[in-house]
């Protein structure tokens, strides 16, 4: 990661971080042991980003893990990648082997929703 990133991309697994990587050139990590481990000892590495990308896998327990390390990263900061469609891909790494724009999907990330907010789209 360069010392002058100010954002980073953090994915469930290390072929997704490697696709985020490949795709867009931006600086992405993946998680020691999936979608439910944040390690405190991680927390000082992320101080220095101002925008934090967490891109887990597309199922429950990723997105739920994904809210989770969001409020403990800070809310602020945290954006979601969540695909949506009928086709929409489990992960970053099957988004790039489908020939998706990876980059795009990063651009179109939303904060973490509001429990008590309703949005309609």
């Amino acid at each position: 990661i360069p010392h002058d990133a100010t954002e980073i991309v953090i994915t469930e697994g290390e072929y997704d971080a490697m696709a985020v990587y490949q795709a867009t050139g931006r600086p992405s990590v993946s998680l020691p042991n999936g979608c439910r481990s944040l390690p405190v000892e991680v927390l000082p590495m992320l101080e220095r980003f101002h925008r934090i990308y967490l891109w887990m896998d597309n199922d429950g327990p990723g997105q739920e893990g994904a809210e989770m390390f969001s409020k403990k990263i800070g809310l602020g900061r945290c954006l979601l990648v969540k695909p949506v469609g009928v086709n929409a891909p489990k992960d970053a790494n099957d988004a790039l082997r489908e020939g998706m724009d990876l980059a795009q999907m990063l651009d179109d990330a939303r904060a973490v929703p509001h429990e008590r907010i309703l949005t309609f789209e």
